[in-house]
């Protein structure tokens, strides 16, 4: 994970509580997204994710994101980071997307949050519920999205936590700092897992 340093325990998925019945499913949240309309797709093998990098990517751009040039990853040497935001006038709220990908395009880790400015209260479940739903459906699929959010949502807000859904490791953690104070959800494969730290 990118952020913050891992917490000293992970509690698997299939351990806590089913709260994707109390809080609804990705499709519930965010019915538009890939994987999110009841059409279940069978994870890429060159990566472990669902959908490939171009077509999330074109989803979050056919939704107003704006992208920013790719950059390093200051977290894996080898490997780049696409992000893009939109921001919610409404709200006050900017949303990040972010996914990770190797020299050859391979996916290896992506996050999202929801961030407001410096200085406010952090956002609530209902504020972030449907951009991190719908973003762990674009990276995972309906089912795994489903079980992911379920999961993450319990913990929205809270101290850092990381769960594993099959190889991959599911993680929320807040921000509050002079960046702004927001929550995210992160998805990362072994190889990203892997990488030596630039």
């Amino acid at each position: 994970m990118t952020q913050p340093d891992p917490v000293a325990e992970t509690d698997g998925l299939a351990d806590g509580a089913d709260v994707a019945a109390a809080t609804g499913g990705v499709a519930d949240v965010a019915p538009g997204v890939p994987g999110a309309s009841g059409n279940l797709v069978a994870p890429k093998p060159d990566g472990g994710f669902a959908f490939l990098p171009d077509d999330i990517l074109a989803y979050y751009e056919g939704e107003g994101y704006v992208f920013e040039d790719p950059q390093a990853s200051s977290q894996a040497a080898g490997w780049w980071s696409v992000r893009c935001l939109r921001s919610d006038p409404a709200t006050g709220l900017t949303h990040i997307v972010s996914i990770v990908v190797d020299r050859d395009g391979v996916l290896g880790d992506g996050f999202s949050g929801v961030v407001g400015p410096a200085g406010t209260p952090m956002p609530s479940t209902a504020d972030v519920a449907t951009s991190l739903g719908g973003f762990l459906g674009a990276l995972l699929g309906q089912e795994d999205g489903t079980r992911a959010f379920g999961w993450a949502s319990a913990h929205f807000g809270g101290e850092a936590a990381q769960a594993t859904l099959a190889d991959m490791l599911v993680g929320t953690y807040v921000e509050d700092d002079e960046n702004g104070v927001g929550i995210y959800v992160e998805v990362a494969n072994p190889a990203y897992l892997a990488a030596s730290a630039p």
